[in-house]
């Protein structure tokens, strides 16, 4: 028994990746520790004046030393989960009509 049948593939693409929730820390700046922030930068930096390093390498361990000094001065948000609750008026109505 044959088929007159043509097998078609298709592939859609969204044009967006799923962000990572695990991964999306985010740092609360409110509570940032700004003085130990510049002192571990300020000693940091210090060490970057190599001549010999291209721009691009310089960037590279500016921006390495910024972070650095961000995760050891900065903490980060909690990831509290707030339970949305329903105006009182709305929650009254679900009451009377489960009676």
């Amino acid at each position: 028994m044959t088929s007159d049948h043509l097998l078609i593939e298709a592939s859609i693409s969204m044009g967006y990746q799923l962000e990572n929730k695990s991964a999306a820390k985010r740092l609360n700046y409110k509570k940032a520790n700004w003085q130990l922030f510049s002192e571990i930068l300020n000693s940091q930096i210090v060490n970057i004046t190599e001549s010999s390093l291209t721009i691009d390498q310089l960037n590279d361990k500016i921006t390495e030393k910024i972070i650095s000094a961000s995760h050891k001065s900065i903490p980060y948000l909690s990831k509290k989960i707030y339970k949305t609750s329903l105006p009182p008026n709305i929650v009254n109505l679900i009451k009377e009509r489960r009676k």
